[in-house]
């Protein structure tokens, strides 16, 4: 399969380098968007990928636009750090623009799982990430 992800890591949540890597390692083609040096429909021309994964914050119009238009890529949206009303937001106008998103990825525990009208959320937990690059350490020795 072809992977294309957008670059969603934030300070407390680097699933996309997680996902690239082992998606890489186990024989999937991928391309990460780290700086976003072309157009989104640049991107999804030249990769022509199966599925797209991305974070709420980084979902343009552009891709949503794109994929509309394009319904054999599937979209997988992550959802952590959102507020339930974005959530839906979102999934109202994927929903409108006739998205092909079978569902959302989230990092929360039950009591905040988020509500939903149509697209299923899927819980993937976090864990020790060991694909974060290794910048420079802090010194503890002050």
């Amino acid at each position: 399969m072809k992977f294309l992800i957008d670059n969603y890591i934030e300070y407390n949540n680097s699933q996309a380098i997680y996902f690239q890597q082992h998606l890489t390692e186990n024989g999937h083609d991928v391309v990460f968007i780290n700086e976003q040096k072309m157009s989104m429909f640049d991107y999804f021309d030249k990769t022509k990928p199966d599925i797209y994964l991305t974070g709420i914050k980084k979902l343009s119009k552009d891709a949503v636009v794109y994929l509309s238009e394009n319904k054999n890529i599937q979209l997988i949206l992550s959802i952590a750090d959102s507020k339930n009303s974005e959530i839906l937001e979102v999934e109202q106008i994927l929903n409108n623009y006739k998205v092909n998103c079978s569902f959302f990825i989230t990092n929360v525990g039950d009591a905040d799982m988020p509500f939903t009208k149509k697209v299923k959320v899927i819980r993937i937990m976090n864990g020790v990430d060991v694909n974060m690059p290794d910048v420079a350490p802090i010194n503890y020795h002050i």
